[in-house]
């Protein structure tokens, strides 16, 4: 699906073109959280993208 975000809360939330949201039910309303690429929680990405952590 494909939503119009207005503005002012892509900025405050720091979306851009193309990136992932998550819609998270709150209530009676939603929370819109953006979802980081795994790739951003790895810093450079180096060696921990390329290790099998089990």
């Amino acid at each position: 699906w494909m939503i119009t975000i207005p503005k002012e809360v892509r900025e405050s939330l720091g979306i851009k073109r193309g990136m992932k949201v998550k819609f998270v039910r709150v209530g009676e309303g939603f929370l819109i959280v953006p979802v980081k690429p795994l790739r951003d929680s790895f810093g450079d990405g180096g060696e921990a993208m390329n290790r099998v952590v089990c």
